[in-house]
């Protein structure tokens, strides 16, 4: 038994999907999400939202800090002299 097209394209490299027959209908499929798979995606879901955490704080200090002109009113200081 051959997957939907679907599932091949999207989920088919991860195997995140587990086909199954349905009893009832010789025809039919019923595919449902393979937990084993899920740990591997949990675990690329938790690096790349240390990656995020990572960055959206260094931006943070960086803005609290004064940015790029080394002020921290609201509009960053800048109106458009650079030479200061």
């Amino acid at each position: 038994m051959q997957p939907p097209y679907w599932a091949d394209r999207s989920f088919g490299a991860l195997e995140l999907l587990v086909e199954r027959a349905v009893a009832a209908d010789a025809r039919g499929r019923l595919c449902v999400l393979n937990p084993a798979a899920l740990g591997g995606l949990r675990a690329w879901l938790d690096r790349i939202d240390r990656m995020w955490e990572t960055q959206l704080s260094a931006f943070k200090r960086y803005a609290e800090a004064g940015g790029l002109f080394g002020h921290t009113d609201s509009l960053g200081g800048f109106d458009g002299d650079t030479k200061r």
